[in-house]
């Protein structure tokens, strides 16, 4: 039975020393590397004794790795006697590779290459002057071998004093161009260059010959190496050779790349945590202290315009609406646009509160479409509420749903006697229109005031002061309700799943109530 190795073609192929990689890539076109898939070519020899450029290595072997060729690299040192132990290997492991497909060996910024080529039809069972002969017609140039003669006579004893089986090389040629056809007769090379070149003849020097039981003993080592590297199964042979290129896993360039990412990965995590937590603490922070700072604003602006009410409230009843010097007249212009009704209450047998002076502002009445039935119902129904005020309170309470208007009534002290006792209390029912402006929505921020039964006085949402909402319930109102601080602030969750920063301001004398929750 034929062995497969005896099909499969060893090529030889020259590449000159000055080429490019665009040389590269022309020189192994597509029509090229088909050709070569042609002949079941599966493994190439890139053979070099000089430095290449990487470039250009890297470009040749690309392309042969990109259609599916293995490629290999020798090195030859031809001034070192370790060149015969290279060769033995390098022969052996072409004759193994052979057993797969065709091989293709390169000569690249080589002189060892046609050595090479020779001793590879050494251990096909060419004697040492048939190899030099065929290899030495390739290169037009027979002296170049007579260098290396020794060489190649110790490999041929070495190599076959080892069982070798024969017959296995069927053509060793250089590739000619895609146009032309293979031949696949007997032991033939052809050769082409991509530009003529002579060789100069070398002088020819005779042949050094190393000392005997040096030659004898490198000779012995070689048989030793050769002989159980060819008694191993293909199998393991294949195995060692994957042994020796490391994954790239393993490799120290991997390792170093794993732990300076890991490093670079976890300094950026460490400083983005610590910088969004520090960001987060002082945004929350600010955010606290905004709240809190608008809840005090809108609590002295608040105090201001009540007290504004007071004096308007005093002064409409001492005149009547009418008289006094400038600044009185600016503060009763202001009343006469918001106060709706004031009047002076006094108690009564029977523990009763009575008017005995009023001021009803009937222009402003008549253009809110507001009766005097309807300010009646609301004096009654404030008469009943002024024992606060009897006591040094102020007292605030919502009266829109009474008037159908935003409005609210304020209870303060007025007259004392010589003792201190109040002896009576002023009530006023105002419009809200121009303080509601002072609530609207700032933002993100919502801010509303309440009085102490948690009645809603003004809100940004006009429903709420329309009807005389309730927000008792509403977890800022209960922690204000029962705390003793003047100021506080939580953060809740509403019946919506929504969390709220809520910050409050208390006014103890006046009994008032601002809030401001994000």
């Amino acid at each position: 039975m034929m062995d497969n190795r005896s099909k499969n073609k060893i090529l030889f192929e020259i590449i000159r020393d000055d080429i490019t990689e665009r040389g590269i890539s022309q020189r192994f076109s597509e029509d090229r590397i088909s050709a070569l898939a042609q002949q079941n070519i599966k493994t190439a020899y890139v053979v070099t004794s000089e430095p290449v450029v990487k470039g250009v290595y890297l470009t040749l072997v690309n392309i042969l790795k990109s259609a599916g060729i293995r490629v290999l690299g020798f090195y030859f040192n031809p001034t070192e006697d370790e060149s015969l132990e290279s060769l033995c290997a390098a022969v052996h492991d072409c004759i193994q590779s052979r057993a797969e497909g065709g091989c293709l060996i390169i000569s690249h910024r080589s002189t060892f290459a046609p050595i090479f080529m020779a001793a590879i039809q050494v251990a096909a069972g060419l004697t040492v002057e048939h190899a030099i002969s065929t290899t030495a017609g390739i290169l037009k140039n027979h002296s170049y071998f007579e260098k290396y003669r020794h060489i190649l006579e110790l490999f041929g004893e070495v190599y076959h004093s080892v069982s070798v089986p024969s017959g296995m090389i069927e053509a060793v040629r250089i590739i000619p161009d895609s146009t032309q056809e293979f031949s696949a007769d007997s032991i033939t090379a052809v050769a082409i260059h991509e530009k003529e070149q002579t060789a100069s003849p070398e002088k020819h020097e005779p042949t050094p010959h190393a000392d005997v039981k040096k030659q004898s003993t490198l000779q012995s080592s070689l048989q030793s190496s050769l002989q159980s590297s060819m008694q191993k199964p293909a199998a393991e042979i294949e195995g060692q050779k994957r042994k020796r290129v490391l994954p790239v896993f393993r490799s120290i360039r991997f390792k170093l790349i794993t732990i300076i990412s890991f490093i670079i990965v976890a300094s950026l995590t460490g400083v983005i945590f610590l910088a969004t937590y520090y960001f987060k603490k002082d945004n929350d922070l600010r955010v606290r202290e905004n709240n809190m700072q608008l809840a005090e604003v809108i609590a002295t602006k608040m105090r201001t315009e009540i007290e504004k009410y007071r004096i308007v409230m005093s002064l409409m009843l001492k005149q009547n609406g009418s008289g006094g010097s400038s600044s009185q007249e600016s503060l009763l212009r202001a009343g006469e646009d918001e106060l709706l009704y004031a009047g002076i209450a006094v108690p009564a047998p029977g523990g009763r509160y009575v008017f005995v002076k009023a001021y009803e502002n009937r222009l402003l009445m008549n253009r809110l479409l507001i009766s005097e039935k309807e300010i009646a119902a609301l004096n009654a129904q404030s008469l009943t509420r002024l024992s606060p005020s009897f006591a040094g309170e102020t007292i605030i309470s919502n009266s829109s749903p009474q008037l159908n208007h935003p409005a609210a009534t304020i209870s303060f002290p007025y007259e004392r006697t010589p003792a201190g006792a109040i002896k009576s209390v002023i009530v006023g029912h105002i419009r809200l229109d121009n303080l509601l402006k002072t609530f609207e929505n700032p933002g993100i921020a919502q801010v509303f005031m309440v009085n102490v039964r948690g009645d809603v006085i003004a809100h940004p949402d006009e429903s709420y002061v329309r009807s005389g909402a309730n927000l008792a319930s509403l977890s800022i109102c209960k922690i204000m309700m029962t705390s003793t601080m003047d100021n506080g602030q939580t953060r809740y969750r509403d019946k919506n799943g929504l969390y709220h920063l809520a910050s409050f301001k208390k006014n103890r004398r006046r009994r008032i109530y601002h809030y401001c929750r994000c």
